[in-house]
């Protein structure tokens, strides 16, 4: 979530998407929970970060189906 807080997209779900493969079944959804309340917390603080936001949706929508 670092890289997101500094703008680089691409770069922060890369790294997202590849530790949230990497985590143990169990730990999935706290993991997704915690990229997503940090991505949110970001983006309301900081508005230039809004391009970011297909980002932050797309933790959400992975979110949901796991519930």
């Amino acid at each position: 979530m670092m890289r997101f807080a500094n703008g680089d997209n691409a770069g922060a779900a890369r790294e997202l998407w590849r530790c949230v493969d990497a985590a143990p079944p169990e730990e999935r959804q706290d993991l997704l929970l915690e990229a997503y309340e940090i991505a949110h917390a970001l983006l309301t603080q900081h508005p230039a970060l809004e391009a970011q936001r297909p980002l932050l949706d797309r933790i959400g929508a992975e979110i949901a189906k796991s519930e």
